[in-house]
């Protein structure tokens, strides 16, 4: 009984995981798109730019952190 515990567990926790990948990676997508749509319009100003600064560069580094721990699991 607790071997099904432990593999529904790691089934969930797996899901979880990829789950949240595809999450980080449609978010980022999805920011720097609207980035570059806004760069060649009239509301490109500090204020936006800053803004989706803030919103792209921690999902950047979730992004590599996400491939560089796959990698490592790899190697």
């Amino acid at each position: 009984m607790s071997i099904l515990i432990a593999m529904s567990n790691t089934q969930i926790s797996s899901l979880l995981n990829v789950n949240i990948e595809i999450l980080v990676n449609i978010s980022l997508i999805v920011s720097i798109f609207i980035a570059l749509l806004i760069s060649d319009s009239n509301y490109w100003n500090k204020w936006a730019s800053s803004t989706l600064d803030a919103i792209t560069f921690p999902l950047l580094i979730t992004f590599a952190l996400i491939y560089l721990f796959k990698i490592t699991l790899i190697i």
